[in-house]
């Protein structure tokens, strides 16, 4: 037995205890590697070595280091209490105690001789250890002489092709790759893995960043030149093992384990010496031990000592489906197991005890070998038909799909026209399109450059497809065309799905690299009869009615008949009238103690198609009753606002251009009717002009004790002016630029900003649209007081907010 010390101070205390052939004491586990203690030949192979802990914890790339010229050696920490787990994530293959020398001879007996019984239970006679070489010609040669002398027969490949060959016609052992193609040695380890034959893979190789990748990938080794026939002997042996150790597993007789029994008894249950052997005794020390040679090896019976703790007995059978015997043990205890054997029987009594014992373990693990294997072939065909399947659906999809919008092409529509059609014969219903045409989109494309054209088309389409129904369908048939199918819809529903999907798309400029683009389209609405033949023929139908949405001056919509324009007349009419108007609050919150302190007020229209403001405000405003809706609106939120008590402010929003137009006593008498202090919100996104036009009537709010805000702050094409001329009382920093400026430079930059600029000014700050943790984090470390957003509710009826 052969020990090295890393443990100067009990050196010769532990010379005397232990039956060594050689022992000598060193300083450092990088003195191992260079005074050449460590190697791989049999005259200089070393069983353990035993290292102080804190030795260990103060370099942890040293075991590394070692383990690459010495892959098979043993390591034993001497550590104190609570330190033995973490020397065990460091490297360590056992730990014992550093201040009882008793135990620490005992350990280091222990895995000096599983580390023999290691090297004898798969002897040479297995046949002969083949390598293959995998290396340029001229190196080629140097390392197999190397390899011979290792005692493994080498065959050398000079090129990937024929090293794959020599995979499947050589069948070696271990493969060991030194190359100078970028990948050569992820490349072997995928045909090592595609052969499954458990062979092993050792790497020689300069560059660190492929060494870290291929020992993820599952090397069993990496070494550093410059080389000796030691190193590469040791990291040869290493590999060799893990093969031995698989095919034992897979050719050799059945394992028998013996768990906490001595040899001498281990040695009575082994099979009778005449033939061919029907199992073998592996014996281990502890249950622990045991359990890891289960996860190694197939087992097909475990016998165990009747006085080890019933605890770890459990934990054996629960880690295992092979039959348990006890030795020794008491009657209760032999009756929770599969059979009981007296302490001191015979060697005939014993063989003839366990070999049934041995029958039916062999037969559960036949069972459960070829069951694996079985699951594994079943599975590796099922993730490849998956992966077919998702290809093949892949294809399908790239062939009806247009590449710059993400919206169907022709194609594609044609199958959806198709089986809408069908649904409408059998059902008796209805089918209606939209042919959308960008307005001006060659004056964009020309002033702007192809590329900046295929990103407004595919914002465009993006905007359109929000406004649409689950069942609606959008795709592109032209270079600036897009054809909506609306199954299940009439005419004039139709039109009101046209004029949603209008007033998205110019409801703010869409941003392009050099600049922004003021984008509009025009649209024509036609009912498909259920014998349309072909796709054409619906989009030549629908040009008529575009015509004339281009003749009547862009930007509108036409085909619809007439229901359309008079239920777009009474649509209008109730929003003047207020009728169809809902409110909504959504609560303003603390950040420093998460408690509500204001409500923002919301107006939502009709449930359905003209339900979100900004469409239904921009209906108005096509109308030209604009004012009077918003008026309606701040109306409706003054009532709501009457509910609120318990001192909170109440937020309302107004645009620019009726503060202007409006009466600001009257405004003032609106405002003063909740008990609440209130707060006016004017957008930024709306200030059309001089903001200073509104210096007098925000004074005027002020005196009568109404807050002023500047609502959007940082959207789009807001400038900062009327923030600094009009000095808010409250800043609302825009959702957009909230949203994911945890992980936006440029968004964090612009916050930072807004955040100081307003402490300039004195003003108060709300972050809008706080949706995450990430999102939260980052307005407080802004030191932003105030959020609003989903993360705390999501805008709602005021009683149940």
């Amino acid at each position: 037995m052969r020990i090295v010390t890393i443990s100067e101070d009990q050196a010769p205390t532990l010379g005397e205890n232990l039956a060594v052939e050689r022992f000598e004491g060193v300083t450092s586990l990088d003195h191992l590697v260079t005074s050449r203690v460590v190697g791989g030949s049999d005259d200089r192979r070393v069983d353990v070595v035993l290292v102080d802990g804190p030795k260990l914890a103060a370099d942890p790339g040293a075991l590394e280091r070692l383990r690459r010229n010495a892959p098979t050696l043993t390591v034993v920490s001497r550590c104190g209490d609570g330190e033995h787990v973490p020397q065990l994530l460091l490297g360590a293959d056992a730990t014992c105690a550093l201040d009882d020398e008793a135990a620490t001879v005992a350990k280091i007996g222990e895995m000096a001789a599983r580390a023999r019984q290691d090297r004898l239970r798969w002897p040479r006679s297995l046949g002969e250890r083949r390598a293959l070489i995998v290396a340029p010609s001229d190196e080629g040669s140097t390392l197999a002489e190397a390899v011979a002398e290792t005692g493994f027969t080498a065959e050398l490949a000079t090129t990937l092709s024929s090293a794959v060959t020599a995979l499947r016609d050589s069948d070696p052992h271990v493969v060991l790759v030194r190359h100078d193609d970028d990948g050569a040695a992820m490349t072997m380890r995928r045909a090592v893995r595609g052969l499954d034959h458990g062979l092993g893979l050792v790497l020689v190789t300069h560059d660190e960043q492929e060494a870290a990748a291929v020992m993820r990938a599952g090397a069993e080794c990496v070494l550093i030149p410059p080389l000796d026939v030691d190193v590469i002997g040791a990291a040869l042996e290493r590999a060799w093992l893990r093969w031995a150790r698989l095919y034992a597993a897979a050719t050799l007789t059945p394992c028998l384990l013996a768990v906490g029994i001595s040899p001498r008894d281990a040695a009575a249950l082994a099979a009778p010496p005449t033939g061919r052997a029907i199992w073998r005794v592996d014996p281990v020390a502890t249950p622990r031990d045991a359990r890891a040679r289960l996860a190694e090896v197939p087992v097909c019976g475990i016998v165990v000592h009747g006085r080890l703790p019933l605890r770890e007995l459990l934990l054996i059978r629960a880690s295992s489906s092979a039959p348990i015997v006890v030795w020794g043990g008491d009657d209760g205890m032999a009756g929770l197991f599969d059979g009981a054997l007296p302490e001191h029987a015979d060697p005939p009594a014993c063989r003839a005890a366990v070999a049934p014992l041995v029958a039916r373990g062999l037969e559960r693990v036949t069972h459960d070998t070829v069951t694996r294997r079985l699951h594994e072939v079943d599975g590796r065909r099922m993730r490849l038909l998956q992966q077919v399947a998702d290809a093949q659906a892949e294809l399908e999809r790239l062939e009806t799909v247009d590449h710059v919008t993400e919206t169907l092409n022709r194609q594609g529509l044609e199958i959806v026209l198709q089986r809408s059609l069908a649904a409408a014969r059998r059902a008796g219903g209805s089918v209606a399109a939209c042919l959308i045409d960008c307005d001006d989109f060659v004056r964009v494309e020309s002033h702007f450059g192809r590329g900046a054209g295929d990103r407004v088309l595919a914002g465009v389409a993006r905007r359109i497809q929000q406004t649409l129904r689950r069942s609606d369908v959008i795709g592109r048939v032209g270079v600036d065309t897009f054809l909506l199918l609306l199954p299940r819809t009439r005419l004039a529903e139709a039109g009101l799905v046209a004029e949603r999907a209008r007033i998205a798309v110019s409801s703010e400029a869409l941003q392009v690299e050099d600049g922004a683009v003021q984008a509009s389209v025009s649209v024509g609405v036609v009912a498909v009869p259920w014998d349309t033949a072909s796709l054409e023929e619906v989009v030549a139908s629908a040009e008529i009615a575009l015509a004339d949405s281009k003749a009547a001056g862009k930007d509108q919509v036409s085909g619809a008949d007439e229901t359309l324009g008079a239920e777009m007349r009474d649509l209008v009419a109730e929003l003047v009238r207020g009728e169809s108007l809902r409110v909504l609050a959504q609560p303003i919150v603390s950040l420093v103690d998460d408690e509500v302190v204001a409500y923002e007020m919301l107006t939502r229209g009709r449930e359905g198609i003209f339900e979100a403001p900004e469409q239904f405000l921009r209906m108005a405003r096509d109308n030209g009753v604009l004012t009077a809706v918003d008026l309606q609106c701040l109306r409706a939120c003054v009532v709501e606002a009457k509910h609120v008590g318990g001192g909170l402010t109440v937020h309302v929003n107004l645009f620019p251009t009726t503060l202007l137009d409006s009466a600001i006593e009257e405004l003032i008498a609106l405002l003063d009717e909740p008990e609440s202090p209130m707060c006016v919100e004017l957008s930024e996104e709306q200030f059309v002009g001089d903001p200073r036009k509104l210096l007098d009537r925000v004074g005027a709010l002020r005196s009568a004790g109404i807050r002023v805000a500047i609502d959007d702050v940082g959207k789009g094409r807001g400038t900062l002016d009327s923030v600094m001329l009009l000095e808010p009382e409250v800043v609302k920093i825009d959702k957009d630029l909230i949203g994911g400026a945890s992980r936006d430079v440029r968004k964090e930059r612009l916050c930072r900003r807004l955040v100081t600029l307003a402490a300039a000014l004195g003003s108060e700050v709300v972050a809008e649209g706080v949706e995450t943790e990430a999102d939260l984090n980052l307005v407080r470390e802004l030191e932003v007081p105030l959020g609003q957003g989903f993360l705390w509710a999501r805008p709602g009826p005021y009683g149940d907010v």
